[in-house]
């Protein structure tokens, strides 16, 4: 068992590290131990947990799913089996933007773990994807929902070690709220928070995601990262967040090449739809048209995905992004004291971004400038 939890943090490590070469052969030691010690052999599987996630955050999906196809199939002598087959199922999904597929399995994982009152851990790691991807798909209450359901975060002293994950999905939950401002700060606070431990693979994947969000600064430290950690991931964040700096709409297209090129069509749709914006801006309307297409092709292969960056380009732009955040958060109710709070600025800003953008579409009332964001 000592021997096993070590492979569990060597693979764990070299994960974080973003060190996919030597991933494989670490975990074949566990797997090799698996099939000799009948007390170890239902490790197997959060092993292989930690390796798939190691993939992901690199973008080795070919791997990744490799992976899960044998382990799909390799559960039949181990507790709630059918609960790590909806899974690894889901993990697969989740990283190649598969959002209705990757919602039902981890609807069926939870289900399965709740009926037998076993794997909390599994739950929590099911429950936390779950509340990522449905804000991924713009379901804001559900997506809330789920995220305030996580319990094993807060009573576990041991979670902390994936306390990324769970910035992942509240930045997520934000986002489908309209607080892209708070879902890039809980991103970079957490990157930033990754920087120090030293784990530049979970780095690379937050920046990645502030970038998704509109977030422009992440340029040079993912231009840092690109050279130290290994898979094509960080390359193509590195590729996007620049170009996302530079206003760039070509680098945002090749951005988002890559990163389907790797299998995360998610990201690479929030490229396309961010390169949309700037070309509609430039008055460049061929190229905008062209990256359209791309963005269509690749939100209709992502089964519903409603991100930010989708809304953004699905829409006119009559409204700058933050009177757009703003409008937003006022569609839900909030006061403009409220939204103030929320946004880290002043009563007196919200209300010009308010007064501004009614100027701008000609709309009479708080009501009516709601309506035209919606309706746009």
């Amino acid at each position: 068992m000592a021997q096993m939890f070590l492979i569990w943090t060597l693979v764990s490590a070299l994960g974080d590290l973003g060190s996919i070469d030597e991933i494989e052969s670490a975990a074949d030691a566990g797997y090799r131990l698996a099939e000799t010690s009948a007390e170890a052999s239902h490790l197997r599987l959060p092993l292989a947990t930690l390796q798939v996630i190691g993939y992901w955050l690199a973008g080795a999906l070919t791997a990744s799913d490799t992976m899960i196809a044998r382990l799909r199939s390799d559960t039949i002598d181990v507790p709630f089996q059918q609960s790590w087959r909806s899974f690894f199922t889901a993990m697969s999904a989740i990283s190649r933007g598969d959002l209705v597929a990757a919602q039902r399995s981890l609807q069926e994982t939870i289900a399965h773990l709740e009926s037998s009152g076993l794997g909390q851990m599994l739950k929590a790691f099911a429950r936390s994807w779950l509340a990522t991807v449905t804000g991924m798909a713009g379901k804001a209450v559900d997506a809330r929902c789920e995220y305030t359901a996580l319990e094993w975060w807060d009573r576990d002293p041991d979670a902390c070690k994936w306390d990324s994950a769970k910035s992942i999905a509240e930045a997520w939950v934000c986002a489908a709220e309209g607080s892209t401002t708070q879902a890039i700060s809980i991103t970079r606070d957490a990157a930033e928070q990754e920087r120090r431990l030293g784990r530049p693979a979970w780095e690379v994947m937050l920046l990645q995601t502030a970038t998704q969000f509109g977030d422009r600064t992440a340029a040079p430290r993912l231009a840092e990262l690109a050279g130290d950690v290994q898979g094509p991931r960080a390359a193509a964040a590195a590729t996007h967040a620049a170009a996302l700096a530079a206003g760039d709409g070509d680098e945002l297209v090749e951005a988002s090449r890559r990163y389907e090129e790797f299998g995360d069509r998610l990201a690479a749709a929030d490229a396309a739809a961010q390169a949309v914006v700037i070309y509609q801006q430039a008055g460049s309307r061929g190229a905008a048209m062209n990256a359209s297409a791309i963005v269509e092709r690749l939100a209709a292969e992502c089964q519903g995905g409603q991100t930010p960056a989708l809304r953004a380009a699905a829409a006119p732009q009559p409204f700058t992004a933050r009177q757009r955040e703003i409008i937003s958060l006022a569609a839900q109710g909030l006061t403009n004291k409220e939204i103030a709070d929320r946004l880290t600025m002043s009563k007196r800003s919200v209300e010009g971004h308010l007064f501004r953008a009614s100027q701008r579409v000609g709309a009479n009332s708080r009501e009516q400038l709601i309506s035209i964001l919606q309706g746009a």
